[in-house]
C-alpha cells in the first residue's frame, strides 16, 4: 500500500469570514472523503502558516488531494474555500512542491510538498 506525505505550509490573503477580527483558520485535507484529517487553528489571522505533516493512505485508483479552507466559529464554521491537487505524479515517485488557488472570488493560496512512499 503507498502512502503520500503532504506538508502543509501556509496560507495567503484568505477572504475574511469574520465581522470583527480575521479567520481562525483551519485545512481539511483528504484522498478519500471517507479519511478526512485536519490542521490545527491558526487564531486571527488571514495568513496562516501551519508547518504540519500529514500522511495518507492511498486507497485504490484515488490520485487527487482535496483540501478546504475553513474559518472555526464559536458554534459554528464556515467554508472560506476548497480546491484539489492531482498527486498521480507523487504517486510515480516525484515530488510536489508548489500551490494553487483554491478557489476564484478570492485569491487563495495553500502551499503544500506532496511526497509517496510505500508501507
Amino acid at each position: 500500500m503507498s502512502r503520500l506525505e503532504v506538508r502543509l505550509l501556509e496560507a495567503r490573503n484568505l477572504k475574511d469570514e469574520d465581522t470583527i477580527g480575521q479567520n481562525d483558520a483551519y485545512i481539511e485535507l483528504w484522498l478519500d472523503e471517507d479519511y478526512k484529517q485536519r490542521s490545527s487553528v491558526v487564531n486571527n489571522s488571514n495568513n496562516p502558516t501551519w508547518n504540519e505533516t500529514f500522511t495518507l493512505q492511498v486507497i485504490g485508483g484515488k490520485h487527487k488531494l482535496h483540501l478546504k479552507a475553513i474559518d472555526q466559529d464559536v458554534g459554528d464554521k464556515d467554508k472560506i474555500g476548497e480546491g484539489s491537487i492531482d498527486v498521480g505524479a507523487a504517486l510515480s515517485g516525484q515530488v510536489i512542491d508548489g500551490g494553487y488557488s483554491c478557489f476564484a472570488v478570492t485569491f487563495c493560496l495553500i502551499w503544500a510538498v506532496v511526497e509517496t512512499g510505500i508501507v
